[in-house]
């Protein structure tokens, strides 16, 4: 894992701990795999809070433990469970358009007026993201996430 992929999950991760992202923890003996028995899901955790500011960057989870978010070889201890951006749903594009934010195609560029998306409503946009747990920077595709497409865990 690069410098740049560490940054990029600890910057996500900031931005959605308001919203109760799930995230598979390593190395942890408390699961609460048994809630999820048929989806065979283990370590599915709330994320509580990141500590950023010693050398030992660490994490906690719902069940109390602090955990180092990164191995000796720099590899992520934690991944969230996200969606990916283009499982945003109807319901979800008709929630975004009554925010005053247009999804779709043309979503971050309007090629009719030649304008890029307003930064009030990429704010929204993102915001929206991070509520729903949405994967917009794609770190599925990174491997720093995991797809929680059907796994019913939100």
């Amino acid at each position: 894992m690069t410098q740049e992929d560490k940054e990029l999950l600890l910057k996500d991760l900031s931005a959605r701990l308001p919203y109760g992202v799930k995230v598979e923890a390593k190395g942890l003996l408390k699961t609460i795999a048994d809630d999820y028995d048929n989806r065979n899901i283990i370590n599915a955790h709330v994320l509580n809070g990141l500590n950023l500011m010693d050398c030992f960057k660490t994490y906690s989870i719902d069940c109390m433990v602090k955990v180092p978010l990164f191995n000796r070889k720099g590899v992520c201890n934690i991944k969230p469970y996200l969606f990916p951006l283009s499982s945003i749903t109807i319901e979800q594009e008709k929630e975004l358009s009554k925010l005053g934010v247009s999804y779709g195609e043309y979503a971050l560029h309007d090629d009719i007026r030649g304008l890029g998306i307003m930064v009030d409503e990429a704010y929204i946009f993102f915001e929206f993201c991070y509520k729903n747990h949405i994967d917009f920077l794609g770190l599925i595709e990174m491997g720093l996430a995991i797809d929680a497409t059907g796994l019913d865990i939100y």
